[in-house]
């Protein structure tokens, strides 16, 4: 599923390890503190725990926005878009 992760997190290090963790799944960084690509339902439930356990909830925000590709593939961007094949997994099938 196409999932959105949207963080405000005051803290540097917990910032990091949440940019991280958003890499290490594959998600591609579309603004410093925006990811969007593709995630299985486990791995979101895992990223919930680790994030839960790094920020401070008083202070911190991370939204989780589950992402239809219909809803994709509607969206519009106003100045410079990213590669959303990259996104999608599209570039990937190309070479399998």
């Amino acid at each position: 599923m196409l999932t959105w992760i949207i963080y405000d997190i005051s803290d540097d290090n917990a910032r990091n390890r949440v940019a991280k963790q958003c890499q290490r799944s594959g998600l591609y960084r579309v603004q410093e503190s925006v990811f969007l690509g593709c995630l299985e339902s486990p791995r979101l439930s895992e990223l919930l725990l680790l994030f839960e356990t790094w920020i401070q909830p008083e202070t911190d925000r991370i939204y989780l926005v589950p992402l239809s590709l219909d809803d994709f593939e509607k969206m519009r961007v106003v100045g410079k878009d990213f590669d959303r094949r990259l996104v999608t997994d599209q570039i990937n099938e190309l070479f399998f």
